[in-house]
């Protein structure tokens, strides 16, 4: 592990953490210092999943997001995540996708 804090010092970069920095003063409009996203959301049972989970230990989700694309989505499930996620004040952000290549 030296070794590699050796090698960063020598690049110019901190040998580690900076514990020492000040904290930054910007926040969201709600005063929040961080938002906290969940990717790779992929229907409704995994956003249900991550709800129950994110209130069963008591963390705050913003945002969850849906990368494989909801054309593998009927509109029932597209319809079923956009309720779940204005139940639970969460933004779902849905990608059309899939993408060609």
């Amino acid at each position: 592990m030296q070794a590699t804090r050796d090698f960063l010092k020598r690049m110019g970069l901190p040998p580690g953490d900076l514990y020492d920095l000040p904290d930054s003063p910007k926040r969201f409009p709600d005063g929040a210092q961080y938002r906290v996203e969940i990717p790779s959301v992929e229907g409704p049972n995994a956003l249900a999943a991550v709800l129950a989970e994110a209130e069963a230990r008591r963390v705050r989700v913003h945002r969850v997001s849906q990368g494989s694309g909801i054309l593998l989505l009927t509109d029932a499930e597209i319809r079923e995540m956009a309720r779940l996620g204005a139940q639970a004040r969460v933004e779902v952000s849905l990608f059309v996708g899939p993408r060609a290549a």
